[in-house]
């Protein structure tokens, strides 16, 4: 568990202090997805495929939280060759955002890639999410290939 604490951005009025955690189980895996569920289009923990993704997560992936006695946001990546890590998932409650909450959480994700000797990091994201895309741009990350008719690939080249 992760003892770094980070002071937020404002966000009307108030400024959120937390932690980034990692999550140890899948019970807990599963909270925190649940916590963040609403801050996606399309829910999560609906999918017809979301007790196998949780099973992958728990065995493969980091689940990083950003916490302040309720979950803010997270991200979940990992990593199967020596080449990148990926990231699968990564959410910010709609009431934390503009608190650069999602911003220190990639940045989480991108030291321990560092501290792994990996170069690029990569994900995909869906083309009709700007915001996301936009977010994702800010950061350092480039747009390199279309997964499908409905995805991107995008990824960022850092130093180890």
């Amino acid at each position: 568990m992760s003892t770094e604490k980070f002071r937020g951005g404002r966000s009307q009025n108030n400024i959120s202090c937390y932690t980034i955690e990692i999550a140890e189980c899948k019970d807990e895996i599963n909270k925190i997805l649940e916590e963040c569920d609403h801050a996606y289009e399309q829910s999560v923990v609906k999918r017809e495929y979301y007790l196998e993704l949780l099973e992958k997560f728990d065995r493969y992936a980091v689940t990083a939280y950003a916490y302040n006695g309720t979950v803010l946001g997270y991200i979940v990546f990992y990593s199967n060759n020596p080449e990148y890590s990926y990231v699968s998932l990564i959410a910010v409650n709609p009431e934390n955002q503009n608190e650069y909450i999602g911003k220190k959480l990639l940045k989480y994700c991108e030291d321990i890639t560092r501290e792994n000797k990996i170069n690029t990091i990569r994900l995909e994201v869906r083309k009709n999410n700007s915001t996301a895309i936009r977010f994702y741009s800010a950061n350092g990350y480039e747009l390199i290939d279309n997964k499908d008719d409905k995805s991107f690939y995008m990824e960022k080249t850092i130093n180890y």
